[in-house]
């Protein structure tokens, strides 16, 4: 009697586990957050003292909704999350929130929503969070493949959005950014130059078709930012 009552619970328990799954495969869909796709998020994460931080990072989705990120095993993303091991993949469309992230303007800590009384605040403004624990990591050279699950998904709006290449090309440019000062500091000259001339290029098509908006904004401090480090380099090797 009690083997079939064990039998039964164990089966209910993989019942309600499969929808679970389901529905959450059902929400990351509605999102276009599709299996084998990179999505440029922010995530935020707290260290041992319970300080917030955020970085722009891509996160794919992988089987069985387990979400994937690839992470250089120096920064203050990678310590809190081995520390805390939950984080929160913040999904918006505000540029903004993309570039103060990445350089950490003054005030950082005025774009996290206390508000909602988690263990890892999201930010303030977003469209959609997504609460996850890491259960996995791999190590390989400077970088570790972490791989999270799920715990929870919180969408604050659906909302139609307007299509501008300007947003797309701006938050490429942010990308491209982060790369550059790898290069110049493993000596890849030519791969730095590459990248910042492809945001010279997307400064253009900024320049000429987004006149409102925060975007040429950016793209003259990245440019400006380059053209710096650029210097610096060629001080150090002269």
């Amino acid at each position: 009697m009690e083997t079939n009552t064990l039998k039964i619970l164990w089966y209910f328990v993989f019942l309600l586990t499969r929808m679970m799954k389901d529905e959450t495969s059902v929400i990351l869909d509605s999102l276009g957050f599709h299996k084998g796709l990179l999505v440029e998020t922010i995530v935020s994460t707290i260290d041992e003292n319970g300080k917030p931080n955020a970085a722009p990072m891509g996160v794919w989705r992988g089987e069985d909704n387990i979400l994937v990120l690839k992470i250089y095993r120096d920064t203050r993303t990678y310590r809190n999350i081995k520390v805390r091991r939950k984080f929160v993949i913040n999904l918006t469309f505000n540029v903004e929130l993309f570039y103060k992230t990445l350089f950490k303007v003054e005030g950082l800590e005025e774009l996290f929503d206390y508000s909602r009384k988690m263990v890892v605040p999201p930010l303030k403004g977003v469209d959609c969070y997504i609460e996850a624990e890491m259960i996995k990591e791999e190590k390989v050279g400077e970088r570790s493949t972490l791989y999270a699950q799920i715990t929870n998904i919180t969408i604050i709006r659906k909302r139609p959005n307007v299509f501008s290449r300007c947003l797309f090309l701006t938050i490429e440019s942010l990308i491209h950014f982060t790369r550059i000062r790898a290069f110049l500091n493993e000596g890849k000259i030519e791969e730095a130059r590459k990248l910042s001339e492809l945001i010279s290029h997307y400064y253009e098509i900024i320049r000429r078709n987004c006149r409102g908006g925060p975007y040429i904004n950016i793209l003259n401090d990245l440019i400006n930012r380059i053209d710096e480090w650029g210097r610096d380099w060629r001080n150090r090797t002269s």
